[in-house]
């Protein structure tokens, strides 16, 4: 009885078996090489588009498609210049309206369904191409080894925010650390995470004037900057508590007046946001001196520790918290930018809880 017992209990225990493992999924393996089709038996990425393709990333040897029965290979044709712009692929991105990107050593790409091939979108001769960001009002941002881009495929633009002569805070933009959330713009380096709190909309326009400054045609003509200086504190509109003075008549310059514009509205805004005093205290003079104008602006407000004097002055900078949310870290950088433009030079003295003076010329022409 207890035998017969066991042998019941046996045939239920295999019949249960049975039974999971027919309902279990089977699992087919393939092994797929380059004598299947693929261009390199190492394979570095896989990545399945919405259309249902496997898109295969081999060693320095381009991309992969596969359809599920042939593959067909993308490579870089020296012959084609509107071929892949390089063979060492870096990522592969699918956008929200299903255009498929294709980042290389050399540059970035498209890829164009109808004709079924990739063309170069933007050349960056030597400079791995290592993520893109898609924002929700269509624009993209694109890091590379040294450079971050803003593309409107739209629009068809494509804006230099840093270069890799810039004077940048870091070495290099690290692989896939480039994301925007909850008002945050957040840049990973070798040197740190990089954390900027700021609508989007006012870090992209203040991205883009500092990319545009002296990449772009210039108005030149002769300013008042009494006159602009004027209509520079009237649109800054300081509060009742905040009085800014000049201290002596300014000259006339021959330059772009947006960029003189610019120049003044940055230099003002600071101590306007950072005042941390009652009364606040702001003035402007301008010495002549041998071939060049020393203009000063001097303030009353916290001041700025010596150790900051120059990073103040690189992009994404911010030294305290600012109340309004507004500040991208980039208002300085255009300042020295503009400057260097000019060939002029720009410098600071600052005591804490005292004040900053910021010093900088222009070459009289």
């Amino acid at each position: 009885m207890l035998n017969m017992f066991k042998r019941l209990l046996f045939v239920i225990i295999l019949f249960q078996y049975a039974s999971i493992h027919a309902r279990r999924p089977q699992i087919e393996f393939r092994h797929l090489t380059a004598q299947d089709g693929l261009s390199h038996n190492w394979v570095k990425q896989i990545y399945k588009d919405s259309y249902g393709y496997m898109w295969f990333v081999t060693e320095n040897n381009g991309i992969n498609k596969y359809d599920g029965y042939n593959f067909t290979v993308y490579k870089n044709n020296p012959k084609d210049k509107k071929s892949l712009t390089n063979n060492l692929v870096t990522f592969i991105y699918e956008d929200k309206k299903r255009n498929l990107w294709v980042g290389t050593h050399y540059g970035l790409n498209i890829y164009n369904r109808e004709l079924d091939k990739f063309t170069p979108y933007v050349h960056l001769h030597d400079r791995y191409v290592h993520d893109m960001l898609e924002m929700d009002d269509g624009k993209f941002y694109v890091t590379t080894v040294h450079d971050l881009i803003i593309l409107d495929h739209e629009n068809k633009s494509v804006d230099f925010i840093i270069k890799e002569s810039d004077n940048l805070p870091y070495t290099f933009i690290e692989n896939e650390m480039l994301k925007y959330t909850n008002n945050k713009f957040l840049i990973g380096t070798p040197e740190g995470l990089f954390s900027i709190e700021t609508p989007m909309n006012d870090m992209i326009q203040g991205i883009l004037e500092y990319s545009r400054v002296g990449r772009t045609e210039e108005k030149v003509e002769k300013v008042d900057l009494n006159k602009l200086l004027k209509d520079v504190i009237d649109l800054l509109s300081p509060p009742n508590n905040i009085k800014i003075t000049v201290e002596n008549k300014l000259p006339e310059y021959t330059a772009d007046s947006t960029r003189l514009t610019q120049l003044f509205e940055n230099l003002l805004s600071n101590p306007i946001k950072h005042l941390d005093k009652p009364q606040g205290i702001i003035k402007v003079g301008c010495a002549s001196k041998a071939g060049e104008w020393e203009f000063s602006i001097s303030d009353n407000g916290p001041g700025i520790e010596e150790q900051y004097f120059e990073k103040i002055f690189k992009i994404f900078q911010t030294l305290q918290p600012d109340p309004t949310g507004k500040s991208t870290g980039i208002g300085l950088t255009i300042v020295k930018k503009i400057i260097d433009l000019y060939e002029g030079k720009i410098w600071l003295e600052s005591e804490l809880g005292k004040g900053t003076i910021f010093y900088f010329t222009l070459p009289k022409q």
